[in-house]
């Protein structure tokens, strides 16, 4: 398929026929590849979801002002970038024009391949911006989805604390009351002692739950605010990254194993890298092992030859797939996680990977044993039966 054909540009004029015109003059002069639809210039314009660019024609000059104006004013039409194409350049003010928002101005008397080239290369910028747009946004729903866990999961431990010292209190009044009354016995003491040593070990357990939970949280969401470049250490970091969920999964009936050595650390963007881990998880527990009383998911990291390689098993009815979506998908999961019904598997953790420097395999793509060049067998890498597989580099250049 021919990546321009996914792409629809718009094209508006005051009047209909004018638009049906240009059109007609770019398909048959130009041969442009895109889709191309039309429509009159309106307040209340109806734009598909898939119209990428909106090319503004008009056969008053003047015009291009006012609606430049009132396209980024629109609720549907102002995230859309607009492209002026006129037939006297001279007549439009640029310099206004670009101050309403449009991205361009062009003459149509240009040479037809300069035309589509410049209008490529705003379809690649606004891909781009798209991209940046879908994981910022998943970034961001990650940074929600750990803020609410992390205080859910604080809750229990520091409310135990507090009650116990609450107990501590109580106690410890009734022995200064028998005390003032003269009427404190051995047994009293010793009840005391060892109902205070007991409350003090309760305290301890606790808020140390709690401050691991807090550190986990730090070092995990500092990574998705900033993403900067810095040396992670792999073990420790996806061991954070799977306590900040820990909330979340201990409702679920899965095992989740870590097997990386201590040892191996990698200079990469560690809240892209947080933000790979995190979904894969979801998707293993909301598809692949969706409707199970039970399941299995282990992540292992070893080195390889060009960096390392991360695979990601688990035991799902439901292979890892690159037709794989999530439509259909309904229940509070959906809701929770605020995943669009029409998203695809990959698009995501590709785009993460695009970030890493690194390469994603599926075990159900071309490749007869994925960790051929480390000298392990398929059993050994996917034990489990379901495989998805990554390969970062030990250090990203920039």
């Amino acid at each position: 398929m021919n990546p321009d054909n996914i792409h629809q540009l718009l094209i508006i004029s005051s009047e209909k026929e004018n638009a049906l015109a240009l059109r007609r003059q770019l398909e048959d002069k130009g041969k442009l590849s895109w889709p191309l639809l039309v429509c009159e210039f309106c307040e209340n314009l109806d734009v598909s979801a898939d119209v990428k660019l909106i090319l503004l024609n008009d056969q008053q000059d003047n015009n291009y002002y006012d609606q430049a104006r009132k396209l980024q004013s629109m609720e549907n039409t102002r995230h859309l970038p607009v492209v002026i194409l006129t037939e006297h350049i001279e007549r439009v003010d640029i310099d206004k024009v670009l101050s309403f928002g449009v991205l361009d101005v062009i003459e149509l008397s240009s040479v037809f391949t300069l035309i589509q080239h410049r209008l490529r290369n705003y379809l690649k910028m606004v891909d781009s911006k798209n991209k940046q747009l879908v994981l910022q946004t998943d970034k961001i729903k990650n940074l929600c989805q750990l803020i609410r866990y992390t205080c859910h999961e604080l809750a229990s431990p520091i409310g135990n604390a507090a009650t116990t010292i609450s107990y501590l209190q109580e106690i410890s009044s009734d022995i200064v009351k028998k005390m003032h009354d003269k009427t404190l016995a051995a047994a009293d003491l010793n009840h005391y002692l060892k109902q205070q040593e007991t409350a003090y070990g309760m305290c301890e357990r606790n808020i140390s739950n709690a401050s691991a939970g807090l550190k986990s949280f730090w070092s995990v969401s500092t990574a998705q605010c900033y993403d900067e470049l810095a040396k992670v250490n792999l073990s420790r970091f996806v061991e954070d990254i799977v306590r900040t969920l820990h909330s979340r999964l201990k409702k679920l009936p899965f095992k989740i194993d870590i097997a990386i050595p201590e040892i191996i650390e990698i200079t990469t963007y560690k809240g892209s890298f947080a933000q790979l881990i995190i979904g894969l998880l979801e998707y293993s527990i909301m598809l692949c092992l969706a409707g199970k009383d039970s399941g299995h998911i282990l992540i292992t990291i070893v080195p390889g030859e060009t960096g390392v390689v991360l695979t990601f098993n688990n035991d799902g009815d439901t292979n890892f797939s690159r037709d794989m979506d999530l439509k259909g998908m309904i229940g509070n999961d959906a809701k929770d996680h605020n995943i669009a019904t029409s998203a695809s598997f990959l698009d995501l953790e590709e785009m993460v990977c695009d970030k890493l420097k690194g390469s994603l395999t599926l075990q159900q793509d071309e490749l007869d044993d994925p960790n051929k060049s480390q000298g392990q067998s398929k059993g050994e890498t996917c034990p489990l039966g379901n495989l998805c597989q990554i390969i970062l580099p030990k250090e990203i250049f920039v």
